[in-house]
């Protein structure tokens, strides 16, 4: 049977330079994520689950990624599935939520533990004014590279995507405020 371990992995407890440096390296490993699952779309799921296992492995903050990475994508995912039946994106494979998406979703949301967890400080106004710009650019990226196609036009679903991502990015970031305040 399979066991997770959600405790702080041995090396997390000193000062090692990976416990230092871990942020960078999610970081890393998020645009990794990111390039693999656009340009590879439905043949990236290898990379991007050894990434996640490899974040899981490695995280000093295992506790607090898992429900943020529990909650933070069902939100997502549940958002993108809608935007894609309502029209303002199609995927190249029909489908409404590829496999690839879901795993960006699942980055992201531990990215914000560590790598994006420099907008817990900031005001949530401020995060929203954030989320506004760089979700629409996320989006026009996947499209540029082919991983979706935007119906309505790149104006209009970049419109859409900003005013979604400017609530939910900072209802993301609050969570994650909860999660570390409850831990």
């Amino acid at each position: 049977m399979l066991k997770i371990n959600l405790d702080q992995p041995s090396w997390a407890a000193g000062s090692s330079w990976l416990a230092k440096h871990f942020l960078w390296l999610n970081a890393l490993m998020f645009q990794l994520v990111w390039f693999t699952a656009i340009l590879l779309q439905q043949d990236a799921w290898p990379y991007v689950t050894v990434l996640l296992l490899l974040h899981f492995y490695l995280s000093p903050t295992r506790r607090q990624d898992l429900p943020l990475l529990v909650g933070v994508s069902l939100v997502g995912m549940l958002l993108d599935s809608t935007l894609s039946l309502t029209g303002v994106f199609v995927f190249a494979d029909q489908a409404v939520l590829p496999l690839w998406l879901a795993f960006i979703w699942f980055h992201f949301a531990v990215a914000l533990n560590h790598s994006l967890a420099w907008l817990r400080r900031l005001p949530l106004l401020l995060v929203a004014l954030m989320g506004s710009i760089s979700g629409p650019l996320s989006y026009l990226g996947g499209y540029r590279l082919g991983a979706v196609e935007l119906p309505l036009g790149a104006f209009s679903s970049a419109l859409i995507i900003g005013v979604l991502w400017a609530l939910v990015l900072p209802a993301f970031v609050h969570f994650s405020v909860w999660l570390k305040r409850k831990n």
